[in-house]
């Protein structure tokens, strides 16, 4: 859903902006397929029980080994047209009663994922304001589950590969330098499913980089809200994690994934002295590493799986495709090897607001996330992700809509009208 389609369909579409505000819909349903069913065909059972129009289901997706709420829109003999919960119309999908994947759902199920306002206890005993407030957060717990599930589809397993990494420079701010390797260990990384609805991550670095690594983390999807600084959306993340090194210090990171491969960008920032009351800097960058990984480990090849013909341009990053509005006159950009372009604020001051992009060029597409946040403290203002097809990037000039500085747009610099914001 998240890739561009044809030439063709480019001209209509020339580009894609993807919301983390949007529930990704299960991947299985991306295998569609309409059958008629003929006249002598059984009728149609799960688990022994006729169903009917509009019964609730769980399916399971083969890809993530997931289930998803799904309910019943038609019947044709034994063939059900299977829709899934908080999905568009265009993922449902025509599967035969007797598939394994498909479960009724049970009365209890059914119960807790029903809204409160479809009981009437609630609209007897809650004022309008009550009753909004308790939506919104029902909304945000079934947005969290969703992230969880998107995470977990695209990070789960083991990556390798190696890093680039970089110090800031201590007589200038304004300036980062890069540290000479190789090193050994290159870099391993690991995300696996940890109890019931978590995911553990871990990973090794080179002693350089050692305090931009994770030692072990545990996110839910409790922790995927803007207030936690966790998001995902397709084949991008950001996460936010306290610092090892000193307190008040927060390690943002950041990653697109195109195919078996992946790039993540990690970056520590730790607080300076100063209130930041009068603009002195509240919060300063120290360490920053440019990781490159594959599926499995192995060589982060720049050609596709075929080996026929390069995909990931070996030059340098060619900058932003989309740059944020506002002023960055305390910010670095990086230009690394493999089309990756790194932009970042050098120091923020206290309550500052701000934002961290990465753009790679790779395969046939484009991709630039935009991590903003109204104060440097690991909460997200909101998590933006731009596809396009990267032939067109030079054609079509990004044209979204931003609106204006404070509210909801999320902050000075704005808020794309797809992103979302923590309020």
């Amino acid at each position: 859903m998240l890739a561009l389609g044809t030439a063709a369909a480019l001209r209509l579409a020339p580009m894609s902006r993807v919301s983390v505000a949007t529930f990704a819909p299960p991947r299985i349903a991306r295998h569609a397929r309409v059958v008629a069913a003929s006249d002598d065909t059984e009728p149609a059972k799960i688990d022994g029980k006729l169903v009917n129009v509009g019964d609730r289901l769980l399916c399971r997706d083969e890809t993530s080994d997931a289930w998803w709420s799904a309910a019943i829109r038609d019947i044709r003999g034994s063939e059900l047209l299977i829709t899934f919960m908080g999905c568009d119309d265009a993922w449902d999908t025509w599967m035969d009663a007797s598939s394994p994947d498909l479960s009724l759902m049970d009365a209890v199920d059914i119960k807790k994922e029903e809204s409160a306002f479809q009981s009437d206890t609630y609209e007897d005993t809650l004022t309008d304001e009550q009753m909004i407030e308790e939506y919104r957060k029902q909304r945000w717990d079934d947005n969290a589950r969703w992230q969880l599930t998107t995470f977990a589809q695209a990070q789960m397993g083991s990556w390798g590969g190696t890093a680039e990494i970089y110090e800031a420079d201590a007589k200038d701010v304004q300036r980062v330098k890069k540290l000479v390797g190789p090193w050994v260990p290159t870099c391993e990384s690991e995300a696996k499913v940890s109890g019931s609805q978590e995911v553990e991550l871990t990973e090794t670095l080179p002693a350089p980089a050692e305090p931009l690594a994770l030692s072990v983390k545990t996110i839910g999807a409790d922790g995927f809200r803007p207030e936690c600084g966790n998001m995902a959306v397709g084949g991008a993340f950001t996460l936010a994690t306290p610092s090892k090194e000193a307190d008040g210090g927060w390690l943002l990171e950041m990653c697109l994934r195109e195919e078996s491969r992946r790039v993540r960008c990690k970056l520590l920032y730790q607080p300076v002295d100063g209130d930041g009351g009068d603009g002195t800097p509240a919060m300063r960058i120290t360490n920053v590493a440019i990781v490159r990984e594959v599926l499995g480990g192995g060589e982060f090849l720049l050609s596709d799986v075929t080996g026929e013909e390069p995909d990931i341009d070996g030059s340098p990053g060619r900058g932003l495709y989309d740059p944020p509005p506002g002023e960055k006159l305390r910010y670095v950009s990086l230009y690394s090897e493999g089309g990756i372009t790194l932009v970042f604020p050098s120091e923020v001051a206290a309550d500052g607001e701000g934002v961290i992009s990465l753009d790679w060029i790779a395969g046939r597409m484009r991709y630039q996330i935009d991590r903003k946040f109204a104060k440097l403290d690991g909460s997200l203002a909101s998590l933006e992700l731009t596809e396009i097809q990267k032939e067109d990037a030079e054609t079509y000039l990004p044209d979204f809509p931003h609106q204006g500085g404070g509210g909801d747009g999320g902050g000075f610099y704005g808020g794309h009208s797809y992103g979302v914001n923590k309020k």
